[in-house]
């Protein structure tokens, strides 16, 4: 197996005051579960920590991106959370994970992705 992207941000959003999601700062907004034709199962993991020092400034470890832009893709790819946790004296609190196929969605977003539209 290749593990190329084995770490990759699909989400990332910091600063969360109390547990209101909607105020907090989305850095890379959302991008769906897109495995690779003939690649098997992949691992999805969402990973909630704690800022226990408050509003942190991510600066250039967690630059804000364009989902579309292939730039925004390459820097999502590689990505390393426990690194990340650690540089920025983040907890993990609660997580979930689900598991994803290769299939009709996955296609026609890795087409969207391709293409640039949105």
């Amino acid at each position: 197996s290749s593990y190329s992207s084995r770490s990759f941000v699909h989400w990332a959003v910091v600063n969360i005051p109390g547990a209101d999601i909607e105020l907090g700062e989305t850095r890379r907004p959302y991008v769906g579960a897109f495995p690779q034709p003939g690649t098997g199962v992949h691992r999805y993991v969402f990973v909630l920590f704690e800022q226990r020092d408050g509003k942190c400034d991510f600066g250039p470890t967690l630059p804000e991106g364009d989902w579309m832009s292939s730039l925004d893709l390459d820097t999502r790819a590689g990505w390393d959370p426990d690194a990340f946790a650690r540089e920025h004296g983040l907890e993990p609190v609660g997580w979930q994970c689900f598991r994803a196929e290769c299939d009709a969605y996955a296609l026609e977003l890795m087409q969207s992705l391709r293409s640039g539209a949105s």
